[in-house]
């Protein structure tokens, strides 16, 4: 299925490249090598239309155009999803409203099956209700969800142009509305919200919210847009009618499409001003008190939104709908942060299409959806850029196709300006030819470009079904081809590409095959039709041929890349649907390099990937333990799979493939790739299951790394909700595995009293494993702020970024080992089982887990911190905070005198946060007033970026007197 941004966008060109070295068809094995920009958690959305926080701060989104709910904490760091396309429990079919209730429960309109869908907070399917009808309990396409403090739910049953109202298991319980203009009655009910004294305000807007999108195939279903009543109704939590305000325009108070509706604890409501492109903040009577965003997809800015939700620090979440991205403001308006894989600034995409590589190793990218250039050197790091929307020099609108000529010039196939533009290597505007028609030297959607040896250029103009040969002047030459199915005939043709003979090969995307012909147009030969077999393509778009003449084609919506030789001979194919690395969600530009590694562009998931020929001299495999599930107390589930996801990412990240990534976790239908098919979790957490991974599975690999997580106790970890590990049992496993394997084993183990592991993990002999505990053999464990303030998390991020082991645990362990808060990580790597001697981490410091891929990623940072206090009030405050990325958090996190944490096998996951906002710029502070019992507080300061990387924290503390006397 293409998507409509792939509509719009042609793909590519290539040049010939010097002689790569033969190959055996056997030998032709692609690994991952890299990839950017890096993105450090999935933000993989599609048109998400609505949005939600439950009582934790934890954030839903209805992602509605890959039909599933996802879940993340705070900061962004994904805890879990669930939900494919259909009409099963549990599946969807436009997800178009999304609550949750006070126990955490989740609430999903479900647009298309015209039915209310409830969940756990683990997205396990609990139960459902409706059908299509405008009966009691029926619906019509409803699009908004609601849930009141006392756990009714009420309804936008839009079609029906009504609200109605529910207990929590579904029980029908009253209803208000018809079709009309008039106090009380809908023209379409797009969104509904319930404040804190149970008023109910509804989004009255004038067409069907989600059909336009998504259009449902029973077109019956749709409603015709009519001009509409573009404003908010307030009622009773019965229906009585209270209040309401706006109308059709662009004033401050007005609407256009209004679609979704929020009210923060003050009682103030924001409204998704979405054909605006705006967010509107007005009191609970319907005063305007501010406004903000215009059209666009820079930071702050919108694409047709449509979602909203405010936590409880009073930050505004923004589900961006056109713009697949989630932002995150103040509640004044200012921009925080944003989760999304598409941005505007230097190294990102916005469906990036074509892609060439010069003879220096520089990258050039069409930054289509950017109406941009950009350069880069051959591992990725930014250079320059390029270009803006429009049609005059040096604008583009939707460039596709790109290549270089032998002297470093850079011909642009400005798509949707229907011409050429030329450029010096460094973006200097030289020349352009072409307009809009049939003509020779005329176009309709040049997709693609490529330059023979002579300097000749030649043209995919993908509307006319033709190809077109100029000068390097744009001096027309010649042109061969029409629409059809025959020799020599086209359509769509996307890609083209020249040999070192002069021979052209181009993608003929609507007969789904390769054509090559003479230079001078005459047809040679084809191969290709419409499958997913070797050899078959669905919808080839990008091509490039080697120095040898082998071909690569972008299949794109076979999610693969496909190899041949000259004559069309299949010789190898890698890459499936999916957001992981070796994965690809509709590729379309292709380049390869001197050195024989491909590029590609990853148009919907908004990178580039690059591969060579067996990166991986071995396998290396990994297991990750996500333990004791959701039923255990204290509840930790949701921090557990936290990072237990992020060590997945990580190790994706340096070329583990779910292949080789063992995963046990409760959370079976977890579909962590994106792919469609939960077949990422290999298991449930069990002794049986961990054994038959240790012993059966593993060996033979090189590398291997194994990481624990859950709660634990002296000696024994709660591998599952009923059944423990021993350390002793662990350590034989992995004494039988070590002598199978011929490379490092490395150990992680976050859990309470993990460090009572460490005797039992030893080596039997040798000192080629790594054994690392979150904690000294007595301790508890802290899994703070959703588990982000743990060991773990820095542990993973320092492995993502490709630091060496010891790096990452110093990581790790600068996040939770402060003075008082008695958390001590262990690492032993000299075999003898005592952990963190002077001895240790000779082994770690020299070793990295996987690829060992760096990336450039400076960590924010916190100056100095101070508090001060008066009386049992004390201000917070951080200075000197900086961050090349923005600033998403800034919290501190207190440990007070009174404390009381417990048995130590019990883990920390609570304590005082208090968060702070910027007063100046790089200073952040708040005011914590419950400094009220005598004794010293311990105070850390946490910040997190952007990108989603945990800056190290700093400490202090401050001592309170003529207070209360602690318990």
């Amino acid at each position: 299925m293409e998507d409509r941004k792939i509509l719009r966008i042609m793909v590519l060109v290539m040049v010939m490249l010097p002689a790569l070295s033969g190959i055996a068809v056997s030998d032709e094995i692609y690994n991952y090598k890299d990839m950017w920009p890096v993105l450090k958690q999935p933000w993989y959305f599609n048109n998400p239309s609505a949005i939600t926080v439950d009582g934790s701060g934890n954030v839903y989104i209805a992602d509605t155009g890959n039909y599933r709910i996802q879940k993340f904490s705070p900061d962004g760091e994904l805890i879990t999803k669930w939900g494919s396309y259909g009409s099963e429990d549990g599946q969807f079919n436009i997800p178009s409203g999304v609550a949750t209730d006070s126990n955490g429960n989740v609430y999903v309109a479900d647009y298309g099956n015209d039915r209310i869908q409830k969940f756990s907070p683990n997205g396990v399917f609990l139960t459902k209700w409706g059908s299509k009808g405008r009966g009691d309990g029926q619906f019509y396409s409803p699009s908004g969800i609601a849930v009141d403090d006392n756990g009714n739910v009420y309804v936008a049953d839009t079609q029906n142009y009504r609200i109605q109202k529910f207990s929590s298991k579904g029980v029908f319980l009253t209803k208000w509305g018809d079709n009309g203009s008039g106090d009380g009655q809908f023209n379409s009910p797009a969104n509904i919200t319930v404040d804190s004294a149970g008023n109910v305000y509804v989004v009255d807007t004038y067409k069907n919210p989600i059909s336009r999108s998504f259009p449902l195939s029973n077109t019956s279903n749709n409603m015709v847009p009519a001009p509409g009543n573009n404003r908010i109704q307030k009622f009773s939590s019965s229906g009585e009618f209270l209040a309401k305000w706006g109308s059709n325009g662009d004033k401050d108070g007005l609407f256009v499409y209004p679609s979704g509706i929020v009210v923060d604890t003050s009682g103030n409501v924001y409204v998704a001003d979405t054909d605006n492109n705006r967010i509107q903040k007005f009191s609970s009577n319907g005063v305007f008190l501010a406004k903000w965003g215009s059209k666009g997809n820079k930071d702050g800015l919108f694409n047709s939104p449509s979602g909203l939700a405010v936590d409880n620090t009073g930050n505004v979440y923004i589900a961006d709908t056109d713009n697949n991205r989630i932002q995150k403001f103040s509640s004044d308006g200012d921009f925080l942060t944003k989760w999304s894989s598409n941005g505007g600034g230097n190294g990102q995409f916005d469906s990036p299409s074509g892609i060439v590589v010069d003879t220096s190793g520089n990258v050039y990218v069409a930054d289509t959806d950017n109406n941009r250039i950009q350069k880069f050197s051959s591992d990725g790091v930014f250079l320059s850029k390029w270009g803006s929307q429009g049609s005059d020099d040096r604008q583009f609108n939707s460039p596709s196709g790109i290549v270089v000529d032998t002297s470093g010039n850079v011909y642009v196939a400005d798509t949707d300006n229907n011409r050429i533009q030329k450029f010096s290597s460094i973006g200097v505007f030289l020349s352009k030819w072409g307009s809009q028609g049939s003509k020779d030297g005329q176009f309709n959607y040049p997709s693609s470009i490529a330059v023979d040896d002579m300097g000749n250029v030649y043209v995919a103009d993908k509307g006319n079904h033709r190809i077109q040969k100029f000068s390097s002047n744009g001096e027309f030459l010649t042109t061969w081809g029409n629409k059809g199915s025959r020799d020599g005939q086209f359509d769509s043709p996307s890609g083209i590409a020249v040999d070192t003979s002069g021979n052209v090969y181009v993608t003929d995307r609507g007969n789904h095959r390769i054509q090559r012909f003479r230079p001078n147009g005459e047809f040679l030969t084809k191969w290709g039709n419409k499958g997913n077999d070797d050899g078959q393509f669905d919808s080839p778009y990008g091509i490039v041929i080697d120095g040898i003449g082998n071909v690569y084609v972008t299949d794109i919506n076979n999610h693969r890349i496909q190899k041949f030789n000259s004559n069309g001979e299949f010789l190898t194919k890698w890459g499936s649907k999916g957001c992981d690395n070796s994965q690809m969600d509709s590729p379309s530009g292709i380049e390869v390099d001197g050195t024989g590694s491909v590029y590609i562009t990853d148009n919907m998931i908004n990178r580039v990937q690059v591969f060579s020929r067996e990166i991986l001299s071995a396998n290396n495999k990994a297991i990750i333990v996500a333990g004791s599930g959701p039923d255990v107390r204290p509840r930790l589930w949701d921090e557990i799979s936290l990072n237990a996801n992020y060590a997945y990412r990580a190790l994706n990240h340096q070329g583990f493939t779910k292949d080789n990534i063992y995963y046990l976790s409760y959370d079976t239908e977890l579909d962590l790739d994106s792919n469609g098919i939960a077949d990422d979790v290999k298991g449930t957490p069990t002794n049986s299951n961990l054994k038959k991974a240790l012993t059966e599975w593993v060996p033979g690999a090189k590398d291997v790394v194994v990481y624990l997580m859950g709660h634990g106790d002296s000696g024994k970890f709660t591998i599952g909700e009923t059944e423990t590990l021993s350390a002793s049992e662990l350590g034989q496993w992995l004494d039988t595995l070590q002598g199978k394997t011929s490379g490092k084993l490395t150990v992680v183990y976050e859990a309470c009293k993990s460090g009572s592991f460490m005797p039992y993990l030893k080596p039997s002999s040798g000192n080629n494993r790594i054994v690392i505990t979150s904690t000294s053999s007595g301790q508890s464990a802290n899994f703070i702020s959703s588990g982000v303030v743990s060991f773990s998390y820095p542990f993973w991020n320092g492995v993502f970024n490709g630091e060496n082991v010891y790096d990452s645990y110093v990581a790790g362990k600068s996040n939770i080992d402060f003075e008082h808060w008695v958390q001590n990580p262990l690492l032993d790597d000299n075999g003898n089982g005592v952990g963190s001697e002077a001895t240790d981490g000779t082994v770690a410091k020299t070793y990295t887990i996987g690829l060992g891929t760096k990336h450039a990623a400076e960590l924010p940072t916190i100056g100095t911190v101070s508090a001060s206090l008066s009386g049992g009030i004390g201000t917070i405050r951080a200075v000197g905070v900086t961050s090349t990325s923005t600033v998403q958090r800034v919290w501190a996190v207190i440990r007070r005198p009174d404390f009381t944490p417990g048995s130590t096998s019990t883990p920390v996951t609570s304590l005082p946060t208090v968060e702070l906002t910027v007063t100046a710029s790089g200073t952040y502070e708040s005011t914590y007033k419950d400094f009220d019992v005598n004794g010293l507080y311990s105070i850390a300061v946490y910040v997190i970026d952007g990108n989603g990387a945990l800056g190290i924290p700093r400490t202090t503390t401050v001592t309170r007197t003529g207070g209360l006397t602690p318990p």
